[in-house]
């Protein structure tokens, strides 16, 4: 996973602190949270090592360091060691920073303050979305199947269906979401669903003289969390215009909290037409404003990688990219909605999945 955060540089006058035991009022040690500050640094201080302080206003993130020249190292919070490499910050709190190995008279050092969040499997890709009539992939309300490599005789998927059900879906599809309907509206939010919270059909399986292909599978696996003449709505669209807080509270929820039945996706509809199913984010903070606040605002970016593939393709991950800031709470919970802050980048919408809708076999 790869992660971007917006890189500022600041000049800070005088020299570090010889001694890392200095507090964090020593405002010519305090460097920038997510961007790059530049600095003087003594002979003593090539030879013994310089300090200096970075606030973390977040608690749980992971925080890197880097130094040109040098190494970077982050001190323990009781002081005792000094650790080469990311550190997960139990915060918010000051850190204290202790660069060795300079060798020039000034230093740039460089903060990056992440989480990670992934689910434990990877989702496979489905390709039962809203397209229009000429769209090459499937149709449910196609009557047979007319694309590459199957014999265009074969029924389509809800016709099998309603064969071995006795039912007469295959008809409401055509009514409501086949050409005389609205062909476009089809099952973006249940298929972000379907390749999480269900497991991948393999090969063909027959029933009697009905043979269902795997893309049927795939298709009736759709179809049970969708609407139909004879199957409920069974996932959530249940923020629309979502805030900053909103989007992150939710993410976190499904990919790390694990709460409720929704707990392993979280669909986020982009536009009128797609819903994606996201599996993994990277999230970086940078913060804003006078350090040390503990309200302070924070600027936030989620690299999210999500998964869909139209048919025959391998269900290839592809990346979204969401802006927004937070505020950090001083009591009572790690984050707090700003709202009435500019620059938000997210969402159209976030859906859950509810429960699981009743089988179709």
């Amino acid at each position: 996973m790869m992660w971007k955060t917006t890189m500022f540089t600041v000049l800070l006058l005088g020299s570090l602190s010889a001694s890392c035991a200095a507090t964090q009022e020593d405002k010519s040690s305090a460097v920038l949270l997510g961007g790059t500050s530049r600095m003087k640094v003594t002979e003593d201080q090539r030879r013994d090592g310089a300090c200096a302080w970075v606030y973390v206003p977040v608690g749980g993130a992971t925080l890197f360091v880097f130094s040109t020249p040098g190494t970077g190292l982050i001190i323990d919070e009781d002081g005792r060691n000094a650790r080469q490499g990311p550190q997960v910050i139990a915060g918010p709190r000051w850190v204290r920073l202790k660069i060795v190995g300079v060798t020039e008279d000034e230093v740039a050092i460089s903060t990056v303050l992440c989480e990670l969040w992934k689910k434990d499997t990877t989702p496979w890709g489905t390709w039962y979305w809203p397209c229009s009539p000429d769209c090459s992939s499937p149709h449910f309300w196609q009557d047979c199947v007319t694309y590459p490599g199957v014999t265009p005789s074969e029924n389509g998927t809800l016709k099998k269906y309603d064969m071995y059900a006795g039912k007469s879906a295959f008809g409401w599809e055509v009514t409501n979401r086949g050409p005389g309907g609205n062909p476009s509206n089809g099952y973006c939010g249940s298929a972000s669903v379907v390749g999480f919270l269900e497991t991948k059909p393999i090969g063909d399986c027959a029933v009697g003289t009905i043979v269902f292909r795997p893309w049927d599978r795939e298709g009736l696996a759709v179809q049970r969390w969708e609407i139909l003449a004879d199957c409920d709505a069974n996932y959530d669209f249940n923020i629309y215009k979502p805030t900053g807080f909103d989007f992150h509270t939710h993410l976190r929820e499904a990919l790390v909290d694990n709460k409720g039945i929704g707990s392993s996706v979280v669909a986020l509809r982009e536009d009128v037409f797609w819903n994606y199913g996201i599996y993994c984010a990277a999230v970086t903070y940078t913060a804003l404003g006078t350090a040390g606040e503990d309200k302070q605002i924070v600027d936030v970016q989620a690299t999210c990688q999500w998964r869909r593939r139209e048919f025959g393709d391998p269900g290839d991950g592809a990346q979204l990219v969401y802006h927004y800031q937070l505020k950090c709470a001083d009591h009572g919970g790690p984050y707090t909605s700003v709202d009435e802050l500019p620059g938000q980048n997210l969402p159209s919408s976030i859906w859950w999945p509810k429960a699981s809708p009743p089988l179709l076999w």
